[in-house]
């Protein structure tokens, strides 16, 4: 599609990086409108996961036109954009962990900016030492790209994912207007409905069985009966 754009609509990189984040927009408002939220760990459902698939789809070809740009026309090269996605990524790792920043925003941004990457990697390591690069095979190239990803997962840390069904309570506290003076069965849930809850001076706790995928900074999908 990032080819297709700079190619056939002639729009170039620029222009596709246009067109591609206002397709990923329109998705995730849609996505948004329809079930409340655009969390990546509640698929849970045929609707929900075909949302997802479109905005990894343009989420995936907006990173591919981005690479395409800053290694091509930008003037930076295949060093220069690797070194620009690879600080962006870092960015996104700090404000992870010393902010309070929506992990979905967090998540989303982190996925566009790793497709751009990888590719300026690849292109870095294969391309000829005359346009930048250090003219590697391609085999020699994904051995080195796949034992850099095994390194990573082995020092990754890892824990357990989460099966619904075996009697485990997810608690997902929300505070909302302590003006409403409605009682919580006057409230509407998205898809993630829960098991249980109560509502008391603006704090509405919730229980789950299975774990719903919010995170700290989410808006919460809300609505009230009337």
């Amino acid at each position: 599609m990032a080819d297709y754009a700079d190619r056939s609509l002639r729009i170039g990189y620029v222009g596709g990086s246009i067109l591609l984040f206002t397709l990923l927009m329109i998705a995730l408002g849609m996505w948004r409108i329809s079930v409340g939220s655009v969390s990546f760990n509640n698929i849970v459902s045929p609707k929900v996961e075909i949302f997802y698939w479109v905005t990894i789809l343009f989420s995936n070809t907006l990173g591919t036109a981005l690479g395409d740009y800053f290694a091509a026309d930008s003037g930076l090269g295949y060093e220069g954009a690797a070194v620009v996605f690879a600080g962006a990524l870092v960015l996104l790792a700090v404000a992870y962990f010393y902010t309070k920043i929506s992990r979905t925003l967090l998540f989303w941004s982190a996925f566009i900016l790793s497709r751009p990457l990888g590719a300026a990697l690849g292109d870095l390591l294969t391309k000829p030492v005359a346009t930048g690069g250090f003219n590697l095979s391609r085999i020699s190239s994904s051995l080195i790209i796949a034992v850099s990803i095994i390194l990573f997962i082995l020092f990754t840390r890892h824990r357990a994912g989460d099966h619904p069904g075996r009697g485990d309570q997810y608690q997902v506290i929300v505070q909302i207007s302590p003006k409403y003076r409605g009682s919580f069965d006057t409230l509407a849930f998205g898809e993630a409905k829960p098991h249980s809850g109560s509502l008391k001076d603006g704090r509405l706790d919730l229980v789950y069985h299975q774990n719903p995928g919010l995170n700290i900074g989410d808006s919460f999908p809300l609505w009230t009966l009337h």
